[in-house]
């Protein structure tokens, strides 16, 4: 979870979930390496994932 004015860096082949806003609609700003190749590996999960919040 970050805060508006936060940034978030992925290393090459971690995997992460969407982003996703947890409260109303949000704008996102993706910079995204150059070159050529394959950029995304999507994978179809088996199960539905349901993220728990910690409270606070």
């Amino acid at each position: 979870l970050v805060k508006g004015h936060q940034g978030v860096t992925y290393h090459a082949g971690t995997w992460h979930a969407p982003l996703l806003p947890l409260t109303a609609d949000a704008d996102y700003l993706v910079v995204d390496r150059q070159g050529l190749g394959q950029n995304c590996d999507e994978v179809d999960l088996q199960q539905s994932i349901k993220p728990i919040l910690a409270n606070g």
